[in-house]
């Protein structure tokens, strides 16, 4: 399978059938590859921009970044076969050194990653390993599948979290949505106020003179705000110190906190300060789409161009465009990238060998790193439309002495991911396995509270294609904790269970979450094969 969807948006890398030399070009027949270079190592790497202007099966760009498909001497019909020119690459089918592995993202895609990310560079290296590891959505949209339908680009049947999802087709058609004759989702998001007139505009008419200047210090006051109704923590702050919390929230909580009290509802928003209007137009937040208002040194009355940004918005489909993009690149993209990898540091040796060990794991469909194209014998193709892959194995011994465990939780799409463990240990240091850096962190206490210490018996699993939804830990006595991630009536829980005590853990992962968890017993004469998971009875389990 050819995978030609932008990485980032969903839409094609659409042909382009206007002639070369015309100077209008559709913007989504422009893009970058994101890719690994074999002939430099395997560092990941960003092409140049190039054109898809007639129907093809390998895409090609200028390896220089800086480069394009327009730039004199470079021919789009003329294919390289040197590994050091260019890129050229049939998108997860790879022939060794001639064709990288990678991906295509729309150049005007790539720009809002690069605008997101600024002042700093883009993860690419995170991001491909991010990439690997989403499978594709099949039904002809040849994309990658991060669990969620693309801001409306398209549809999926209903289905249940932990169940493969299906792009939903009427008869022969995909069915896009939203169901209008030009949806705002094929206007360039990148371009949408490139001209600038429309921003300067507003931009002009937000500048705080004299008179607005005087208006809104009559508005404001820096005394407290307690006497509105019964003080409490809030309320007794002044303006300003509540406006350095509430920039720090986004809108939608802002707004929630406002009905805390009737003091804040006569404060949050009405009455906040310039502050707080600005801090929408920050990256992570309602209005970060909106960066061209960030570019100007001049007093600006924010809370106006708050408004006015979002009615342009609604009118301007380009900018609506690019507000899907961008609430895309905030979530999943960005939470994902923030995840960090716990090093091998933190994990603790085996004392007995591994054959002395009795396993039992629970897993999602982990397909092989790369499998034979049929047809293509020197071809490998890493390309799966469903279930996971294993990219990385931790192995750590398990002491009797656990003070608590964190599991650290991700939400990617509609689904949320166990991505990393923290076993926390009396006297001693932390054993870390995964991604154990950013995500939301949960404690399972199995100690009741105390400050006891404990060993571990097993987990509960809710597992699904794509890997570790959720879990629960359960003590050496019994005791079971809450459960971390999803937990649903009709997943049935998958028990990790041995007699005794766990003394052996291993884990494998993906690019961002955990596809599969094993314990271990230990089994001196163990000649036999992994056994499937114990089944624990009900009364034998002790809930918190």
């Amino acid at each position: 399978m050819i995978l030609h969807g932008c990485v980032l948006c969903g839409r094609d890398v659409f042909p382009d059938d206007n002639d070369v030399l015309k100077e209008k070009i559709h913007w989504d027949s422009e893009y970058r590859a994101l890719c690994v270079n074999p002939a430099r190592g395997l560092q990941p790497e960003v092409s140049g921009v190039s054109r898809n202007h007639a129907p093809r099966f390998i895409y090609r760009a200028p390896l220089n970044f800086d480069g394009r498909w327009d730039d004199p001497g470079y021919d789009l019909e003329d294919a390289s076969l040197d590994p050091e020119d260019e890129v050229v690459f049939n998108m997860h089918i790879r022939v060794p050194m001639r064709c990288r592995s990678g991906f295509i993202i729309h150049a005007s895609c790539y720009s809002l990653l690069e605008q997101f990310f600024s002042p700093g560079e883009v993860p690419i290296e995170r991001l491909i390993d991010l990439f690997w590891s989403c499978p594709i959505l099949g039904c002809g949209m040849n994309t990658l599948d991060w669990g969620h339908e693309y801001s409306g680009a398209f549809r999926v049947k209903e289905h249940y979290p932990w169940e493969k999802r299906v792009v939903k087709v009427e008869g022969s058609w995909i069915f896009y949505a939203p169901d209008i004759p030009e949806p705002f989702f094929l206007h360039d998001p990148w371009g949408a106020l490139k001209n600038g007139k429309r921003i300067k505009a507003l931009v002009r008419r937000a500048r705080l003179d004299d008179k607005r200047k005087k208006r809104r210090l009559v508005e404001r006051s820096s005394a407290p705000i307690s006497g509105y109704a019964e003080p409490n923590c809030l309320t007794s702050l002044t303006l300003e110190l509540l406006e350095l919390i509430v920039v720090q929230l986004p809108t939608v909580d802002a707004l929630a906190l406002s009905q805390a009290s009737k003091g804040l509802a006569r404060i949050i928003p009405s009455n906040l300060g310039q502050s707080f209007w600005r801090s929408r137009f920050q990256p992570n937040l309602e209005l970060g789409y909106a960066f061209e208002a960030n570019k100007t040194n001049c007093l600006l009355d924010w809370k106006w161009l708050y408004f006015k940004f979002r009615d342009l918005t609604r009118l301007e489909p380009g900018l609506k465009n690019r507000m899907r993009i961008w609430k895309l690149i905030q979530s999943p993209i960005s939470e994902l990238v923030t995840l960090g990898w716990s090093s091998g540091i933190s994990l603790r040796p085996l004392n007995i060998e591994k054959n002395q060990l009795r396993w039992t794991k629970g897993r999602g469909v982990i397909h092989p790193m790369e499998s034979e194209c049929p047809g293509y014998p020197d071809m490998k193709s890493r390309d799966f439309q469903d279930g996971c892959k294993e990219f990385y194995t931790q192995l750590t011994a398990i002491p009797d002495n656990i003070h608590q465990i964190i599991a650290t939780t991700v939400v990617a799409g509609e689904a949320p991911f166990v991505s990393g463990l923290r076993f926390i240990i009396e006297g001693g240091p932390d054993i870390c396995l995964g991604y154990t850096r950013g995500g939301k962190r949960q404690n399972l206490d199995i100690v009741g509270g105390s400050a006891n210490s404990t060993g571990l018996q097993g987990f509960a699993l809710s597992v699904g294609q794509k890997g570790i939804h959720g879990l629960r830990a359960i003590s050496q006595d019994g005791r079971c904790s809450e459960w971390a991630g999803l937990t649903h009536k009709l997943l049935k829980p998958q028990y990790l269970v041995v007699p005794k005590r766990v003394i052996s853990l291993e884990a494998g992962f993906d690019g961002f979450k955990m596809v599969r968890l094993a314990i271990a017993e230990y089994q001196p004469d163990s000649s036999q094969e992994d056994r499937p998971p114990l089944k624990k009875r009900k009364h034998e389990l002790v809930s918190n």
